[in-house]
């Protein structure tokens, strides 16, 4: 794997971390505060773990729609496959791994707009969209 250049121990645990919180709701803080429970880690060196593992066709982050130039952290994660949560002996989700599948479908399509999940601001249990296809911040179409 790609991202083991970073560190051995702190890509695996790193890559073990997303494996087994794919799809639901995952931000760059999340992560960066369980790996520094174990590890000296500065969030920078999270934030390239998150790129070196989109790079290397790992796992891909998707942002919160937001009508805004600025990006903000990944904040849902998906896998290039759900079989390697099986392999580190986490149950599956059914749930998780479709959301998980119609990401990965998207991608194969090609798509040429930005893919991001929409979440209604300051709910708990508020709307949600889980793909929002955008083009220079306007919808293109939205997947339920």
């Amino acid at each position: 794997m790609v991202i083991r250049d970073l560190g051995g121990d702190l890509a695996e645990s790193f890559a073990s971390y997303i494996v087994a919180n794919y799809a639901p709701y995952l931000s760059l803080n999340r992560v960066y505060n369980y790996l520094r429970s174990s590890h000296r880690v500065g969030k920078e060196r999270v934030a390239e773990l998150f790129n070196r593992a989109r790079e290397s066709h790992f796992a891909f982050p998707v942002e919160l729609f937001e009508r805004s130039e600025e990006e903000g952290e990944p904040q849902k994660v998906y896998l290039i496959d759900t079989d390697y949560a099986a392999a580190l002996g986490y149950q599956l989700s059914i749930s998780r791994a479709m959301e998980n599948c119609v990401y990965l479908e998207l991608m194969r399509r090609g798509w040429e707009c930005r893919v991001f999940y929409w979440k209604e601001y300051g709910k708990a249990q508020g709307a949600e969209v889980d793909f929002v296809l955008a083009r220079d911040f306007r919808v293109e179409e939205i997947v339920h």
